[in-house]
């Protein structure tokens, strides 16, 4: 079993785990009421913006969705209030907007069916994906489709890989299906007047199937998705029911040793082979990566360049299981050697091109900087998981017990004198910073220049920050 898809669901949530040879090469996550890439709303225009060439609409959600025109197509032709058909194209990522498109498509395991939009022919057109290089090939798998007259699909059929080894009877199946949705859709629209959800994207465990290798086996712990799988491969992939199979006793992850990667995103440091490490640094507008060299060693030169080499290769890893996207700078350990540098700068490339995401690289020589642009279609999954942090604000920083010390005498040192009509001062805060003005001489000098001696109370509930002053 080389290949391997573990799929555990808890209640409204669902986790997946790709496996190939034991190592973990992609992880998913999805909740029920999650907005699904490919989701198909009925929306409405609220906002035309000519100088972006792009549009506002309103699809139902608290926030407006963003919709980018192409150049050749006039604005003139939208109006504020028109309803259109939109598709969900790219999460909402951080603070940005969800963003939609007007090119509608359907994706199956053997098709991806563009159905018919404004100033497309109204027969079916059918293409063909780049990996299908054979005239012979194409020729049948074009034969087959237009043999079935009695499917009526319009618009465009682009033919997948996995179709030149299916069957005649999956074909079918599979633009029947995807027919029935589209047909489903234009019946659905009439009916609603306002922003609707009108095609949700079928669960990431189903959408497995249409790119799931032949040779794989999946592996499922809940009865009532094993038999929502069994039941779709039976219709689109009947040969593959074998290999899907049901995992009863608890803990599917833990059997596998793969829960420790959904802590592992999470992580800041990643160690490496040769006692280097990463430092990963997610911010809104891009992600920073510092590669360190971690202890010293006698060969330097070499030992920064077997790290350097090393930090590439994980990197790039990295990227693809927290599905990090959008501009990435990589601080490289600096180089002296120019065979080393080009050495890096090959590897860079070879790793940009066979990443399966689109990704453009820029090395800056001099300071040993990788810059990349890596495409993103959704938010990485340390945002998916996490949340900003109440008490740093996500800075990943907070004040020192020595700096909110400071503060608190400083505080108690602006009452105005005239306003002295109080006894006591009690000091509340958390136990770094009570203990910080125990230890110093904050307080005996406090005590000189205004004859004040504050009560102090430890307060193991405060955050590191948080302190009250009472004046009584």
């Amino acid at each position: 079993m080389s290949r391997q898809i573990l799929i555990s669901q808890i209640l409204t949530q669902t986790r997946m785990v790709y496996l190939n040879n034991q190592t973990v090469e992609k992880l998913s996550l999805q909740y029920a009421d999650d907005i699904r890439l490919g989701d198909i709303y009925l929306s409405v225009i609220t906002r035309i913006l000519p100088d972006l060439q792009a549009i506002f609409v309103d699809i139902g959600l608290a926030k407006m969705a963003f919709l980018e025109i192409a150049e050749s197509t006039d604005l003139q032709r939208f109006y504020t209030g028109q309803r259109i058909l939109v598709q969900v194209q790219k999460d909402a990522i951080s603070s940005k907007s969800i963003k939609v498109t007007m090119l509608l498509s359907l994706t199956g395991r053997y098709f991806l069916y563009l159905p018919n939009n404004e100033g497309q022919s109204k027969e079916l057109i059918i293409r063909f994906s780049h990996k299908i290089t054979k005239k012979s090939i194409k020729n049948n798998l074009k034969q087959k489709i237009l043999s079935l007259s009695n499917l009526s699909i319009k618009g465009t059929l682009i033919i997948r890989t996995q179709a030149q080894d299916a069957n005649q009877k999956d074909l079918i199946n599979e633009l029947i299906y995807l027919s029935e949705i589209w047909q489903s859709i234009l019946q659905k629209k009439p009916q609603y007047k306002k922003p609707a959800l009108l095609y949700q994207q079928i669960p990431i465990f189903l959408q497995e199937i249409h790119e799931v290798e032949s040779d794989a086996n999946i592996f499922i712990d809940d009865q009532l998705i094993y038999n929502q799988v069994i039941d779709f491969a039976n219709k689109f992939f009947y040969n593959f029911v074998p290999n899907i199979h049901y995992y009863p006793h608890k803990n599917l992850f833990e059997q596998f040793g793969v829960e420790k990667y959904f802590n592992h995103i999470l992580n800041h440091r990643v160690d490496l082979p040769s006692g280097g490490f990463l430092m990963i640094e997610q911010t809104e507008a891009m992600t920073v990566i510092d590669v360190n060299s971690g202890s010293k060693t006698k060969d330097i030169l070499n030992i920064y360049q077997k790290i350097n080499i090393e930090a590439i290769y994980t990197i790039f890893y990295e990227l693809l299981l927290r599905k990090i996207g959008g501009i990435i700078v990589i601080d490289l350990i600096n180089m002296k050697s120019n065979n080393h540098k080009k050495e890096i700068l090959n590897l860079l490339e070879y790793k940009a091109t066979t990443d399966k995401i689109n990704t453009q690289i820029t090395y800056v020589e001099k300071a040993d900087i990788a810059i990349l642009l890596r495409q993103r279609q959704q938010d990485t999954l340390n945002n998916y998981l996490s949340q900003t942090c109440p008490t740093c604000q996500g800075s990943g920083k907070v004040k020192s017990a020595k700096t909110i010390a400071f503060e608190i005498i400083q505080k108690i040192l602006e009452k105005p004198m005239h306003d002295q009509n109080y006894q006591q001062i009690n000091i509340d805060a958390s136990l770094a910073v009570i203990q910080y003005l125990q230890e110093s001489q904050l307080l005996s000098q406090l005590n000189l220049q205004s004859q004040l001696s504050p009560t102090l109370q430890a307060r193991a509930d405060y955050l590191p920050e948080q302190y009250t002053l009472k004046f009584l």
